[in-house]
């Protein structure tokens, strides 16, 4: 890796939601038309104002332009162009008409590439997806019924939490030995969507699917959606996911609530950061644990690491919404390998120890930060108390910023109420998951600092 590690200086930003702006656009004699609030949270071309859902306000909006009494504003609203032909016509109104009736049509979006890609809508046969990330996006988009298969092995479908994942025991085993999807397992299992992150897909298998579709039978294609489940590629995160899958599917209706917790927790940091001079940036690294150990040899990790404009994983993603910044800058990756000199070297205010075990206590976790904090004894972090051990699929995933400020009542003591991150973290699993917030505190969902030792 590149040795030059240096200490990163960067101001605190949101980037799991893209921030909701106003904008006055206007009519051809020079006045104000309307505000329109645009979000770039649905990324489904035939949203044409741009907001959070495609409905009525859409075919308005489009009328105004095809009607001569609004020029369209293509870099504000890049998706009032239904069906992609570079104008705005009465096709775009009658295509965005179909999508709110359900009608059978091919449906655009903007992919994790920034290209287009296309679904045939609406979606409502089986779909495989990645992991448990996935199967949460689907409780939250109201389409988990429709999971048929998923990227694990049997083993690891046999050991999956029937509680908190119904049914999941009978999902279809689509994991290849490469990871990514394979054709005929695929067209096997009957699914008519695939979905994951980019280790899921090769260019080979896409353009086979793309290819097969040509000739299947209505009701036989086989999709595959270009859009995250626990990654941010090029500003695009599991949040665009959500909403376009919602359209998608028909259950539009179901991922407003999730935004309006994000943006509850987003508040609630923005507000602390602005009134308390307490609450300084820290610098910050990750360490990925695996499914069970933490290291990769005795004198090397592994880390993950935000870079913008790169394909990050979840877990940086969630965690650059509080004023942390990463402690390793320019790295050759956003998943690299550092060697405890490096650490040493950059001398991170806080160290994140992830891990991906699911069926742990909360006690086990606290066994395992124990044995895992000897390795830095030598740094600020270890000296300040600021070494954590947490659940990946906490901090990593849709749930992660519900972790936020309970992780920031532990990093600025007094500047947040733990109690209050406690509750927003049972908060986010009672109102989208089936998980069981009785015991929550003893469960490995929660995390683990030196202070708990």
């Amino acid at each position: 890796m590149d040795k030059k590690i240096m200490i990163a200086a960067v101001a605190v930003v949101a980037i799991v939601i893209v921030a909701a702006v106003a904008v006055v656009f206007m009519n051809n004699d020079g006045g104000n038309e309307e505000t329109e609030r645009v979000t770039n949270n649905l990324i489904v071309y035939g949203n044409a104002n741009n907001d959070n859902k495609l409905d009525s306000k859409d075919v308005d909006f489009l009328k105004k332009i095809v009607n001569g009494d609004m020029t369209w504003d293509k870099a504000t609203y890049p998706y009032a162009d239904a069906n992609v032909d570079g104008k705005i016509t009465q096709a775009d109104i009658d295509l965005v008409n179909k999508f709110i009736k359900g009608e059978s049509a091919i449906m655009y979006y903007k992919d994790w590439n920034l290209g287009i890609s296309s679904v045939h809508f609406p979606i409502t046969g089986k779909i495989s997806v990645s992991r448990e990330v996935a199967f949460d996006i689907a409780m939250i988009g109201g389409w988990y019924d429709q999971i048929a298969g998923c990227q694990k092995t049997p083993d690891e479908i046999a050991k999956l939490d029937e509680t908190a994942y119904p049914g999941s025991h009978k999902f279809i085993s689509l994991r290849a030995e490469s990871v990514a999807y394979e054709f005929d397992p695929v067209i096997a299992s009957g699914v008519t969507l695939i979905a994951g992150d980019p280790y899921s897909f090769d260019d080979a298998v896409i353009n086979q699917f793309a290819n097969y579709n040509k000739t299947a039978a209505a009701g036989k294609t086989v999709d595959c959606l270009l859009l995250p489940h626990s990654r941010e590629i090029n500003g695009i995160s599991w949040i665009q996911t959500i909403f376009a899958l919602g359209v998608m599917t028909l259950n539009q209706d179901n991922t407003s609530d999730y935004v309006d917790y994000v943006d509850k927790i987003q508040s609630k940091l923005e507000d602390a950061v602005k009134n308390s001079a307490n609450v300084k940036e820290k610098s910050y690294i990750c360490l990925y644990a695996g499914s069970s150990v933490y290291k990769v040899s005795d004198t090397e990790f592994a880390a993950d690491i935000y870079k913008a404009g790169a394909e990050n994983y979840g877990d940086v993603t969630n965690l650059n919404m509080l004023p942390l910044t990463s402690a390793i800058k320019n790295p050759i990756d956003t998943y690299i390998p550092v060697t405890i000199d490096d650490i040493l070297t950059a001398q991170p205010d806080v160290i994140f120890i992830e891990h991906t075990v699911t069926n742990a206590t909360h006690q086990d976790a606290i066994n395992n930060l124990k044995n895992a904090i000897k390795a830095f004894e030598n740094t600020k972090a270890y000296k300040n108390n600021q070494i954590y051990y947490v659940a990946y699929d906490l901090v990593g995933s849709t749930a992660g910023v519900s972790s936020l400020l309970y992780l920031a009542s532990q990093i600025w003591e007094g500047e947040f109420d733990a109690q209050d991150g406690i509750d927003n973290m049972k908060d986010y699993y009672n109102t989208f998951t089936k998980v069981d917030t009785s015991n929550f505190e003893n469960t490995y969902f929660m995390p683990v600092g030196m202070k708990d030792l």
